[in-house]
């Protein structure tokens, strides 16, 4: 089955690296911004960047290195190496349940293509990061992403809704 490894949306991290370490500070409207503005543009090695040296969940497994996410993007990268993502909108933004971290849920628009292949994915998904300060320096750090496809095809995409 298809799955979309949506590393492209790490890019969240960098704004609220930038901010204050205080997650009452992490603001929907800034982060919906820098995704509508640049959110696409980082490389993989600037993305692994954003993330915490251990991974709670990365796409449903559980605990690993940043290392080893490093590798499954390279992965991801070499099987779709032509990528077009485009921001939809917010779904929700939140402090999780331990207040620790934060939440933030997302929709965007994708177009893959491998011309090696001469395969084409397109469509609309949502991603999900869990952000937090786990060094207690103020810096955020990816500690968790999830994404799922919602829909398929060339319309889904051109139309940014399923």
């Amino acid at each position: 089955m298809f799955r979309i490894k949506l590393a492209v949306f790490v890019f969240l991290g960098t704004l609220l690296a930038a901010t204050s370490s205080a997650l009452a500070q992490c603001q929907a409207e800034r982060l919906e911004q820098f995704l509508e503005d640049r959110a696409f543009e980082l490389s993989a090695p600037e993305k692994i960047k954003l993330y915490a040296r251990r991974v709670v969940d990365y796409y449903g497994e559980k605990d690993l290195s940043r290392r080893e996410v490093r590798r499954k993007m390279a992965a991801w990268e070499r099987r779709w190496p032509e990528r077009i993502y485009k921001y939809i909108s917010m779904l929700e933004f939140r402090k999780t349940e331990a207040g620790d971290a934060c939440k933030v849920c997302f929709a965007y628009r994708f177009l893959a293509y491998n011309p090696k292949r001469d395969k084409v994915s397109a469509g609309i998904g949502t991603s999900t990061l869990v952000l937090a300060d786990v060094n207690d320096n103020g810096r955020f750090k990816i500690i968790g992403e999830l994404g799922k496809v919602q829909c398929r095809g060339l319309s889904k995409f051109a139309r940014s809704r399923c």
